[in-house]
């Protein structure tokens, strides 16, 4: 009975979390995204939030795929947090806060054997 329960409420909880939407849900963003503290020039890349799940299209290509972000209401705009984890093991965590038209955060790269790799991006909101 209890597995039965279990895996309803799992169920409950997975299909909620398709039809969540957040705050940043239908906004794409161009950023630019810089290896700390080097490298005045950063790489491009779109992110992308929908029905409750973000996206990066760089990271997408390299085996990130699309993971439930949680977002909050700031005084002035929303801050936001997401961990994408690949199947070798390495982990992302994107934080970002969004201003108007505007996004800027940290990235964190934490590879399969422990090392540890920050970056940051700021951005605009993408125009269709």
């Amino acid at each position: 009975m209890r597995l039965i329960l279990g895996a309803i409420l799992a169920g409950v909880l997975f299909v909620s979390r398709s039809f969540f939407v957040g705050p940043l849900d239908g906004s794409a963003w161009d950023v630019k995204v810089k290896r700390l503290p080097f490298l005045p020039l950063g790489k491009k890349d779109t992110l992308v939030f929908e029905r409750g799940r973000f996206s990066s299209a760089r990271m997408l290509a390299s085996g990130y795929f699309p993971s439930g972000y949680d977002s909050g209401d700031l005084k002035e705009g929303s801050s936001w947090e997401v961990s994408q984890t690949r199947e070798d093991g390495s982990v992302l965590t994107w934080r970002g806060r969004v201003r108007g038209n505007r996004i800027k955060g940290t990235l964190t790269h934490y590879t399969k054997n422990g090392r540890e790799r920050r970056y940051s991006f700021k951005g605009r909101r993408k125009s269709f």
